[in-house]
């Protein structure tokens, strides 16, 4: 069976001069606590698409998420196409998967406590102008990624991650390829747009995408709403602010 095959992203720029790896650390790590860190609960509409090689048709499940700081996400599901059997299945168990790890988003947050980060140059990305960035997790653990950031210049928000899994999901599906895009909503980072493929000779390949819309985030101070945001593809967990 061929590889997975994701399309290369822009071109990388090594000459310019980038910032050491304690710099990048500290600044992404401030950035988080300083956007994200202030939210104490979220919505949004989320809409779950499974496509499989062997099985005709896509399964899709409409859900409205609602995510509260030291309680985790919940759900209520608003409607599904096609998604019946051992496909419903399926989404179910990624919604309850998602549920039970959101209570430990210390496990996927991209900061100086999960990641090293080392800057191999630059390159646009999104519309942003980014420094491209080694992942590289402190220990194993399948809510961290190996592989690349690209990190916003001035903010030093992350724009896109992109890599595998540091350990297995589980004998399914292994170590998926994941592509994890973010945009700013009012001034906060948050996931945008995502793809997750997998490939296993039971199953075939697999591919798990959500959309987003209708971000609604309140803080301690205020309430931040976006009438759409895009498009989130993900497996279990990606669909947040955090890896």
């Amino acid at each position: 069976m061929a590889p997975l095959r994701f399309q290369a992203g822009p071109q990388t720029d090594r000459k310019c001069v980038l910032p050491s790896d304690e710099e990048l650390a500290s600044k992404i790590t401030e950035t988080d606590i300083q956007g994200f860190g202030n939210v104490q609960h979220y919505s949004a509409i989320r809409r779950y698409t499974l496509h499989n090689s062997r099985l005709s048709g896509d399964a899709i499940v409409n859900v409205r998420l609602n995510y509260t700081r030291g309680k985790g996400d919940s759900f209520e599901v608003l409607g599904t196409e096609n998604a019946s059997g051992f496909r419903l299945k399926v989404l179910n168990n990624i919604l309850e998967s998602e549920s039970e790890a959101s209570k430990k988003e210390y496990q996927f947050e991209i900061n100086k406590a999960n990641y090293k980060f080392h800057a191999t140059g630059t390159g646009l990305q999104n519309g942003h102008q980014c420094y491209v960035v080694d992942l590289i997790p402190n220990r194993k653990g399948k809510f961290l990624l190996q592989g690349k950031a690209w990190v916003d210049v001035t903010d030093y928000g992350i724009v896109r991650v992109e890599g595998r899994p540091a350990a297995s999901l589980s004998f399914w599906v292994g170590k998926p390829y994941i592509v994890l895009d973010f945009e700013k909503v009012d001034g906060v980072w948050m996931a945008a747009h995502s793809r997750s493929e997998s490939s296993s000779l039971l199953l075939g390949s697999s591919v798990l995408t959500i959309d987003f819309s209708g971000y609604h985030l309140e803080s301690d101070t205020r309430v931040i709403a976006a009438e759409k945001l895009g498009t989130v593809h993900s497996i279990p967990i990606l669909a947040r602010r955090k890896w």
